[in-house]
């Protein structure tokens, strides 16, 4: 994936790939109503969050936190580089 935009990669398939943010070399995303991470490479693709939350929406980075709305309650998670 270029930064320009001429060279392409498709990084997903799915139906629900939203809320895209990138700290350094990862991107932090709601795939499916779960968070995930991914190195901008296409490797390393992980839920980042346990299977407790049972959605994530809403997904902000500030700093070096991962912030998400979960059903009723606001989620900090630290960002790990």
């Amino acid at each position: 994936m270029s930064t320009d935009g001429k060279s392409k990669t498709k990084l997903l398939t799915g139906t629900m790939i939203n809320e895209l943010n990138m700290v350094g070399d990862r991107l932090y995303f709601n795939y499916n109503r779960h968070l995930y991470k991914m190195i901008t490479d296409c490797t390393h693709r992980e839920e980042a969050t346990s299977q407790k939350y049972a959605k994530s929406m809403y997904i902000n980075i500030i700093g070096n936190h991962v912030f998400f709305y979960d059903m009723s309650k606001t989620v900090k998670l630290d960002v790990d580089q």
